[in-house]
């Protein structure tokens, strides 16, 4: 069996690298600004959020909590380390 498990959301800021290094899964949240919806981590990156956010004109992005299908991938890829 193995030990505990670091699982946190993409708003941690956690650097890919750092999470890769250390261990630490890092579940996508999405961020919606306008109409346009995306994974943050995947398909958008901390510095083209912060982009688009200070853009003179942008929406202000909202968020939802990570889906339920990549929360499912990831508790089973922990359980398949134990």
């Amino acid at each position: 069996m193995g030990g505990p498990a670091i699982v946190t959301d993409s708003a941690s800021d956690i650097p890919p690298e750092v999470a890769a290094r250390h261990g630490i899964a890092v579940v996508p949240l999405i961020t919606n600004f306008g109409n346009d919806s995306y994974l943050v981590g995947r398909d958008l990156s901390a510095g083209e959020f912060w982009a688009r956010l200070t853009s003179p004109g942008a929406p202000f992005p909202t968020t939802a909590a990570a889906a339920r299908l990549a929360r499912r991938r990831l508790e089973q890829r922990i359980a398949s380390h134990e």
